[in-house]
């Protein structure tokens, strides 16, 4: 029994890896000004997959694709200032990234938004 848990964990560690050659796209692509890698990034950085977590550095590749435009990353961006991770609590900055995302026709921006 305990080889097929072992077994089990293994291959769900499996499907949970990143391959770091994906990674290493994100980062050239977020390099050259592409929202969607920038918001990729921040979303493995946010959530453990392949790198390990980092709100520091999820947040700054939020901020950089939201200043591309990419509606995805202002959300995103916008809920770490509503649960304060590593950023101070800022429900006002929080409602100016939605306002934002919302604009740029994200329904994730404006529903977040009719939540406050």
């Amino acid at each position: 029994m305990r080889y097929i848990l072992i077994i089990i964990m293994l291959y769900v560690d499996s499907l949970l890896a990143i391959d770091k050659t994906i990674i290493n796209d994100y980062i050239r692509q977020c390099d050259l000004g592409v929202s969607k890698s920038c918001f990729n990034l921040g979303d493995l950085y946010k959530g453990n997959r392949g790198i390990n977590r980092n709100y520091t550095k999820a947040k700054e590749l939020f901020a950089k694709a939201c200043d591309l435009d990419n509606g995805l990353g202002c959300v995103y961006l916008g809920n770490l200032y509503i649960i304060g991770h590593n950023v101070k609590k800022d429900s006002k900055k929080a409602i100016k990234l939605y306002e934002k995302a919302c604009n740029k026709y994200e329904s994730l921006g404006c529903s977040n938004l009719g939540a406050l």
